[in-house]
């Protein structure tokens, strides 16, 4: 008879273990920062003998916890950010006795910022006032959401506190345009998400291209005798020049002008004056000054000063002796 009581109690007391490690009746998962998410559940039959083991994963390497019988939440801290995981929890007692989990409950953690800048970001110049660049993805572990777009920003290498430009791209490649010639720029590329922008790649230093000078020499002086004129003029401000000053076209002609009559006599960057020869007497001339660069492999010549008149002398006339008769 004892037999019989003793084995009631013990099949009353596993059926009643039974119900009590029955999943809890439902799981619910929220955000609550950009690294953590807070679990809730039900407690049927709360008590200090029991447990709650709750476990994660996002991947194929799973997380636990264990907590008091008694609680029935907890917030689970130091997760990735923009990253599904997977929640489930079950009820156990602290003999380590476990009952079944609940179905998985899914949550994604918030975007963040990117933590790399774009890859292969490259970049050179098109022209005397472009420069291309493109770049590839970010790559996929450090983007940490939707990347919505990139930023390039550039500015001037060759001067103290210039202005930094930025604009936006929606695709992987741009074309800056209208910037100065023959200018030194640092460009960088950055992604930005939802939360934040990402680290700029490393400032890559691109030049454009040389461009024909923008302004012609200054005459000095002008002066003429018989046969030749001498000009002198003053050196094209570097500004102006556009890039590297290859030298100067001194171009003459005779007044009023025939048709194809103009000489050019080409000379050296260092080179501020030349003395034009074999010319007429009293005779007007005109004279114009340019520089020169390189263009693409070609010398090029950029603005034309404006036409100086002169004008040969006379020359001196031999006396004549009269003869006696």
């Amino acid at each position: 008879m004892m037999f019989c009581v003793v084995f009631f109690i013990g099949m009353l007391w596993t059926t009643q273990a039974s119900q009590d490690l029955k999943p809890p009746g439902y799981l619910v998962g929220y955000v609550t920062g950009d690294r953590s998410v807070k679990l809730a559940w039900e407690i049927r039959f709360p008590s200090n003998n029991t447990v709650f083991e709750l476990r994660w994963k996002s991947n194929d390497n799973e997380s636990s916890m264990v907590v008091s019988g008694t609680t029935g939440t907890v917030t689970v801290h130091n997760l990735r950010v923009y990253t599904r995981y997977y929640f489930r929890v079950r009820k156990g007692l602290v003999d380590g006795t476990r009952g079944g989990f609940t179905r998985y409950t899914r949550v994604w953690t918030p975007e963040g910022e990117p933590t790399a800048p774009p890859a292969n970001v490259t970049a050179y110049n098109t022209s005397a006032v472009g420069i291309m660049v493109f770049w590839e993805q970010i790559p996929k572990p450090h983007r940490h959401g939707h990347v919505l777009g990139y930023k390039v920003c550039y500015k001037r290498a060759d001067k103290n506190g210039s202005v930094l430009y930025c604009t936006a791209v929606f695709a992987l490649g741009i074309e800056l345009g209208g910037l100065n010639s023959y200018t030194p720029y640092w460009i960088t590329v950055l992604g930005y998400t939802n939360k934040d922008e990402g680290p700029s790649s490393r400032p890559l230093l691109v030049w454009t291209d040389e461009f024909v000078p923008t302004v012609a020499p200054r005459v000095r002086s002008l002066t003429a005798n018989s046969t030749a004129i001498r000009v002198a003029w003053a050196p094209i401000p570097q500004e102006h020049v556009n890039g590297i000053l290859r030298g100067y076209y001194v171009i003459y002609w005779k007044i009023p002008r025939v048709s194809h009559d103009n000489h050019v006599i080409q000379v050296n960057q260092s080179t501020l004056s030349v003395v034009i020869v074999g010319l007429k007497k009293n005779t007007t001339y005109g004279v114009r000054l340019t520089g020169l660069t390189r263009i693409r492999g070609w010398i090029r010549n950029g603005a034309l000063g404006r036409t100086h008149r002169v004008t040969t002398k006379h020359g001196s006339v031999a006396s004549t002796k009269r003869k006696r008769v």
